[in-house]
């Protein structure tokens, strides 16, 4: 009976619409004012004028024949119908305006006043559990705006479409959500979800036991980088699932829902707010900076996603902003392990001024004499680095106290036939090296050098898809990275080795030699078609990075293991990381 007589009255609203003309169309005009509309005022389902059909109890129909007297099997009873309101709307927003074959809900009356509400259908709801709303009320709008005053936990359901005639859904698509919503009657319920974070997921007429009344959106998708907070050095254990690690989603990037991001300073802005007004309220904000005392990047602030302030929140020029969805659980979750002595570690980013990760160097006219001595000022002009403990770009964190103990002078050039470099070492106590030939693989547990070449720039994209070699050797299988070691040993002879690459043989030249004032002079020419580097030409970008590994006598009979490392390892040491590595510029 109850469904007789809403399809009834709902018929009634739509020859109502129906009569009203052709406005309708002019929906999408929020400036037309209700005096200049000719349409008439549409019946509400409360004013309908239709009478009320007859009760089964009125009705002078015969009595049916009872079943044990019929020969016919009983009808069922037709299954109702739950509409669902995001299937043929156009759009379905919070709080805006009625435009075209929309839904709109407003959670406000001074939003539904204004929200352009003259020819929808207006469904006033009342909430009566989480994303469960009952019909209070039915009323096609009359050509003005709605003016009514919401009650505690009230809302208002707009649906609009420009006809009421299903005859014309090919053109109007919202027809059938409009004629769902005529039809609803006081007390149908309507389940919504998402309403408050205004992102809706479920509109629809309540079914129980069917709809799931649960807020489920789908996260930023992560792309292939991740920090990693352990108060332990980085190594090579360390990955993108552990407890101690957030995947991201972006890199300076505007915040979306499940968003997980870095921002530094030359990417984004000075602040956390520099860059668009945007709401930081789901998110940790974590500033991180690097301090040179520690020789590793440490949390500076923290706040929490109820906190303030977070868009005056400074981005250091050595370090980064991040921030982390609450949403986000696994990332949330794995977020709550940060301690005060974590060790923060961006991989596959640059997270330091590009000005000071860069090397530029010049090409040659007379190439260098390969020798081991650095004489007749052939080097003077070509000095791009000094290793040392005031240099912020080297890590001596494997060093006791401020017992140092050794610095480099790093020099490079180029010619159309070879890439040369130089390396100048000072320290404090004698140069100690065991191997040959035979187990030069080795080195790096005594005094040598150790270099990786690349024949691009560490910010390409290809690099940035393939930066982490722990993960993915594509690099070093594609030939587009190649790591070599140099020393001198005990016997005075120049080892070379080369730990990575398609081919392990080194067709350069090499000449490594020690003196009594504990100075090594490294030097050595790596033939461009070695490391697949081909149209030598100014402005031409690869990168060449360096550690000093210095494990004199005392330490390396101790298994005492000791380097001066670029910053953040420079892709040699403690992870192969390939962004690490300074860009260097041919001139």
């Amino acid at each position: 009976m109850k469904k007789l007589i809403s399809l009834l009255l709902a018929l009634v609203l739509v020859f109502a619409l129906a009569a009203c003309g052709g406005n309708e169309a002019e929906q999408s005009k929020p400036d037309q004012s209700a005096e200049a509309s000719s349409e008439p005022e549409p019946a509400s389902v409360e004013e309908s004028s239709e009478p009320e059909p007859a009760s089964v109890e009125e009705s002078s129909e015969p009595e049916p024949a009872s079943v044990e007297e019929s020969s016919e099997e009983p009808s069922e009873p037709e299954p109702k119908e739950y509409f669902d309101f995001t299937k043929t709307a156009s759009s379905v927003s919070v709080d805006g305006k009625i435009a075209g074959e929309d839904v709109v809900v407003f959670t406000t009356d001074s939003f539904a006043k204004s929200g352009n509400c003259k020819y929808s259908i207006n469904v006033l709801l009342h909430k009566t559990a989480d994303c469960l709303y009952e019909v209070v009320s039915v009323a096609a709008g009359a050509g003005s705006e709605w003016d009514g005053t919401f009650e505690e936990d009230q809302i208002l359901l707009a649906v609009h479409s420009s006809s009421s005639n299903m005859d014309d859904i090919e053109t109007y698509q919202n027809v059938p959500g409009k004629l769902a919503a005529a039809a609803l009657q006081p007390g149908d319920l309507i389940a919504i979800v998402g309403l408050e974070e205004k992102d809706i997921q479920l509109l629809k007429e309540y079914e129980e036991g069917v709809d799931k009344l649960e807020y489920v959106r789908e996260l930023a998708a992560n792309i292939n980088k991740f920090v990693s907070f352990q108060t332990s050095a980085i190594g090579i254990g360390t990955n993108a699932n552990q407890n101690t690690s957030v995947i991201l989603t972006g890199v300076n990037s505007a915040p979306e829902y499940g968003s997980v991001i870095l921002y530094t300073k030359e990417g984004w802005g000075d602040t956390l707010g520099d860059n668009g007004d945007y709401d930081w309220s789901e998110y940790y904000v974590c500033q991180v900076e690097y301090d040179h005392a520690k020789y590793y990047f440490e949390k500076k602030q923290l706040i929490d996603p109820d906190g303030e302030g977070k868009a005056d929140v400074a981005i250091p020029e050595y370090g980064f902003v991040l921030i982390v969805s609450k949403y986000n659980e696994v990332a949330a979750n794995h977020f709550g392990n940060v301690k005060d002595n974590s060790r923060f570690f961006a991989h596959g980013l640059r997270v330091v001024p590009d000005e000071d990760a860069t090397y530029e160097i010049y090409r040659c006219d007379t190439a260098p004499t390969i020798d081991g001595v650095v004489g007749g000022g052939e080097w003077n002009s070509y000095l791009v680095d000094n290793a040392d403990e005031n240099n912020i770009m080297w890590d001596y964190s494997q060093f006791e106290g401020l017992e140092y103990g050794v610095t480099a002078d790093i020099y490079m050039t180029y010619d159309d036939d070879n890439l040369y470099f130089c390396v100048v070492v000072d320290s404090d106590k004698p140069n100690y090296c065991t191997v040959t030939k035979e187990d030069a693989a080795y080195m790096y547990k005594y005094c040598c050098i150790q270099v990786n070449v690349m024949n691009q720039s560490p910010l390409s994209e290809y690099v940035s898809q393939h930066y982490d070699y722990v993960a993915d050797s594509t690099s070093v299988n594609d030939g587009v990275i190649r790591q070599y070691g140099f020393c001198v040993n005990n016997d005075g002879d120049t080892i070379s080795v080369v730990w990575m690459g398609v081919d392990k043989t080194f067709t350069g030249e090499a000449k490594v030699l020690t003196d009594d004032d504990n100075t090594t002079v490294y030097e050595v020419s790596i033939p461009w078609t070695e490391v697949n580097i081909d149209n030598i030409e100014p402005e031409k970008e690869i990168s060449v990075s360096f550690s000093i590994n210095y494990s004199p006598e005392e330490d390396a009979k101790a298994d005492k293991w000791k380097n001066v490392r670029y910053l953040d390892g420079g892709g040699i040491i403690g992870r192969n990381d390939w962004v690490k590595m300074p860009t260097v510029i041919l001139q």
